[in-house]
Order: structure tokens, then sequence, then C-alpha cells
């Protein structure tokens, strides 16, 4: 399994924007089209100037226009109290957006409540001007999901018990792991079979072990189509100048 990773040069970047008409742009060192409706990542400098000649949004700005049409919600897990949740539930009502937020007490569920859905524990950074992004890839992705650091891989986490038993399955430590607390999922059949093979890995070590190293065995079992988001996913937004 090798999952699909943004390129290195978008890591830098922290500005995305939704495309409003045909544009060609060198983001990469080599121009290309880029249609209306296309997502791109792009430099401030670049993002002032398509956003004040009306050739892009910004993508919280979209944000009622990705995720408004499609079956979508927040599942919640974590520890929570009715306070976070209606804490949560404001966010997204200031937003603008209506997506439905439940809550489930279970670590990780099989049963995707929507067609694309966010399963999020809120002690985790949730970017919200990145939520159309994650939902719009979906339509092509089962599962999108950051990854949890660049620097700690999965031979730096969990028990010796732990990676050793990750190890049987990936047969390699010198790998990524994935921040389990912040999961968008399609729902579809290889997505409700890793969230099942998730929560019986999670099982073994009297569930005592790291659920990060649970999620990597259940992914490497099941071999979902997952797009693996950068670390900086996690990081806070920086808006560019004059917003």
């Amino acid at each position: 399994m090798a999952p699909w990773a943004i390129p290195p040069r978008q890591w830098r970047c922290a500005i995305w924007v939704r495309l409003t008409s045909i544009q060609h742009l060198d983001l990469d060192g080599k121009q290309r089209t880029y249609r209306a409706g296309d997502w791109v990542d792009i430099s401030k400098q670049l993002a002032l100037k398509l956003l004040g000649e009306g050739a892009a949004v910004l993508a919280e700005r979209a944000v009622v226009d990705v995720v408004g049409n499609r079956d979508a919600g927040v599942l919640l897990r974590g520890d929570l109290t009715s306070q976070n949740i209606s804490a949560v539930e404001a966010r997204f009502k200031k937003l603008g957006v209506a997506l439905p937020v439940k809550y489930t007490d279970a670590p990780v569920t099989a049963v995707l409540p929507w067609e694309y859905t966010l399963l999020w524990e809120p002690s985790c950074t949730l970017r919200y001007d990145l939520l159309p992004v994650a939902f719009a890839w979906l339509e092509k992705w089962s599962i999108c999901a950051p990854l949890f650091s660049y620097q700690q891989l999965a031979r730096d986490l969990g028990t010796a018990e732990d990676r050793a038993l990750t190890e049987r399955v990936t047969h390699e430590l010198r790998v990524p792991v994935y921040e389990t607390r912040q999961l968008f999922l399609r729902r579809n059949d290889e997505a409700e079979r890793l969230l099942s093979t998730w929560e019986v890995e999670r099982a073994n070590l009297s569930g005592k072990g790291d659920e990060r190293l649970a999620f990597l065995r259940a992914l490497y079992v099941v071999k979902p189509l997952v797009l693996a988001l950068p670390a900086t996913w996690l990081e806070p937004a920086s808006a560019p100048t004059g917003r």
C-alpha cells in the first residue's frame, strides 16, 4: 500500500482557493491549465491577486457550495459534554454550513451515518477553512486522513509489544502514521471494512495499544483508497492580509 500524498511544494503553502474561471498557472515550474471549480494551493501574493480579480474564492467561503448539497455530516467522538457538542454546532452555524452533528461514545463506529462523514475528536485541531477541500476529495478517495507527524514514525509509538504486532502486519516500522482523531470517510464497503478492522485491532493488547498503530494495521489489511493529507493540515490557518 502506497497512499498518495500531496507534493512537498504544497506543504509550505497555507492558502487554498477555488478557481471561478480558467487560469494558466505555474505552481511547480511548469505552466498548467486549471478550470473553474479546481482547488489550488498557492502563495499569499497570488491568492490576493486572484481574489481581487474575482477569479477565485477562499475555501471557507466555498463551504456552503461544496458541502451544503451533499449528504454530509460530522460524527464526534471522545470524552465530550453536551456543551462541547453545542459549541461545535454553533461554530458550523457561524460558518453558514448546515452540517448535522452527531456524537458517538464508542471509540470507532463501522456504521457511517452520511455519505461523507468527518469522524472527529475535537481535541484535534480542525481547519474549518479546508472542510470543503476534504469533502470534495471524497468524490474520488474513500478516506482522507492527515499524517500525524513527519518526525514520529510507527517505530516511535506504542509499546514494544504494540510495535511488534504492527511490524508483523506492515513488515516495516519506518512508515508514517495517521492522525486518527480526524478522518474524512466516504460511505462504501472498504471504508466500513476499515472501521470494523480498526475496531478489531484496537481490541488487541486488551485495548491498551496505540490507536494510531491499530489504524495503520487496519489500513494494511483492508488496503482502501486513502489520501494522505500533509501534517500541516492540522496547523492553524493563516489568512491573507486584507481579507
